[in-house]
């Protein structure tokens, strides 16, 4: 037991790792924080349609026939991306945004990392082997979330202290999921209520990527960069996804 809950404290801190890499670059000009923006753009979408979703797919599926999973993941998705847009409608800071984006980044990969915790810890209880592999799949895309969440804040504020400071939450979700997954598993917790979730989640995140960093990607005037780095995140979070 003890050992798949500190597995899910290796992953968690997967994301608070992401973030601490932000202290081996020197500074944050136009190039970097476009750089940063679209790799997050890029790795956020495909996390949404190459992960949560088909496994919102897959959970509500295991309940419902194939139209009504369809049905409900769908409007976990919207609900969540009408979550993501009221979230994004905080005022505007003298940075542009990014403060903001990170803010609405550390939400989402809360809730994104909560079923995370659950089934590293899970699958840890079941078989140990299994739990570290998991564990280790989880880690490795989690890196790139930490970056998603610590970049914009340290662009927006200067303060690599403060950037990190906000991929704590999300580290710590991994966790918190494994104690829900302890004390809830066969009660509260369900297949619906995962489904559901992870659709949410995968909603918040579209919305995110799509309605606020590309936008704020356009602002900061080096589109090419963005464009390239969005492709090299979307690659990047695919080879994870699928070959680990």
């Amino acid at each position: 037991m003890l050992r798949a809950f500190f597995l899910t404290v290796l992953a968690g801190g997967a994301t608070l790792a992401g973030g601490l890499s932000i202290f081996f670059l020197r500074r944050h000009g136009r190039r970097v924080v476009c750089a940063s923006l679209g790799f997050a753009a890029g790795a956020m979408l495909c996390v949404c349609f190459v992960e949560l979703l088909p496994s919102a797919l897959f959970e509500l599926y295991s309940l419902f026939a194939l139209w009504q999973a369809v049905l409900f993941t769908a409007l976990s998705m919207l609900g969540g991306m009408a979550l993501g847009a009221l979230i994004g409608r905080l005022p505007r800071d003298e940075a542009g945004g990014l403060h903001k984006l990170g803010f609405v980044s550390m939400v989402a990969m809360t809730l994104h990392n909560l079923p995370e915790g659950i089934a590293t810890f899970l699958a840890g209880c079941h078989d140990p082997r299994l739990g570290l592999t998991v564990a280790v799949a989880i880690g490795l895309h989690n890196i790139p979330e930490g970056i998603m969440v610590a970049m914009p804040v340290w662009c927006a504020t200067g303060s690599r202290g403060r950037a990190v400071l906000h991929t704590l939450l999300p580290a710590l979700a991994e966790p918190v999921g494994a104690v829900l997954a302890y004390f809830v598993f066969g009660g509260l917790l369900s297949g619906l209520s995962v489904g559901v979730m992870l659709g949410a989640v995968a909603g918040i995140m579209t919305q995110l990527a799509l309605c606020e960093i590309l936008p704020e990607l356009h602002r900061q005037g080096r589109p090419v960069v963005g464009a390239v780095f969005f492709f090299i995140g979307a690659a990047a979070l695919f080879v994870v996804e699928k070959f680990f």
